[in-house]
């Protein structure tokens, strides 16, 4: 029973090992892609942590909030459609694509960018100044 075991935490082992070693060889040229890809990844979700960080502050302090929520509204649909889309057409439908809350942020964004900032912004003390 020991020996058998044995032979099988080997086995399991061996099976973890070749795992994490590819067993095909990876051209340069892929090798090359891959780094590409992973940048060009990297690069966007930079981009969209800036504008969430700026423009959502932007938006709930009321400085330019139609602006930023038009901004913000653009790129939750660059969101939709780069990572929901491809999953599937509809995020309700036939266990959906995890697009609701993509979808719902436009919504929202949408409305902030067509109503404004609103009386409790900084928006509306810049006007309440330049109007005195």
């Amino acid at each position: 029973m020991e020996k058998w075991l044995g032979e099988v935490f080997k086995s399991v082992l061996r099976a973890n090992a070749d795992r994490r070693r590819p067993p095909v060889r990876v051209s340069r040229r892929a090798k090359v892609v891959w780094r590409i890809r992973r940048t060009e990844a990297r690069g966007l979700l930079q981009v969209a942590g800036i504008i969430e960080v700026v423009f959502g502050l932007m938006i709930a302090a009321g400085f330019f909030a139609g602006f930023a929520a038009f901004i913000a509204a653009g790129e939750m649909v660059v969101a939709y459609f780069k990572q929901h889309a491809p999953r599937g057409y509809s995020p309700m439908m036939s266990g959906g694509n995890g697009g609701e809350l993509a979808i719902l942020y436009l919504i929202i964004f949408l409305y902030i960018a067509s109503v404004g900032s609103g009386s409790f912004s900084i928006d509306a003390l810049i006007a309440k100044a330049k109007r005195r």
